[in-house]
């Protein structure tokens, strides 16, 4: 009986990882977009303030998106999933440092 919950509740987790993707795609483009930014910035000298706004916005909402993971991925009991959490989570922390350096590069132009 409790591995069929243990298996529910990893279904459920491919699932919400599955439904969850489909944002990182859009935090992918604001990070391209983002990037680009502060190219930008650099050639021009100027910084669009909105563009560092959105940056942080970003940044704490896959810090919010780390943070659910860490949660979830406690007692997985599949080696599968777990290594699909780690592969989304590093996705993330290399997608948020990616942000965090388009920001700087915009914080030194400012």
């Amino acid at each position: 009986m409790l591995g069929g919950m243990q298996q529910d509740r990893d279904t459920d987790l491919r699932q919400r990882l599955e439904l969850t993707g489909l944002s990182y795609a859009d935090w992918e483009l604001e990070s391209e977009a983002l990037r680009h930014a502060a190219d930008a910035s650099a050639r021009s000298g100027l910084v669009d303030g909105h563009n560092l706004v959105r940056a942080g916005e970003i940044v704490d909402a896959i810090d919010a998106e780390l943070a659910m993971l860490d949660q979830i991925s406690v007692g997985l009991s599949h080696d599968q999933v777990a290594g699909q959490v780690q592969g989304v989570r590093d996705r993330l922390v290399a997608l948020r440092d990616q942000i965090r350096n388009a920001a700087r590069q915009m914080h030194g132009l400012t």
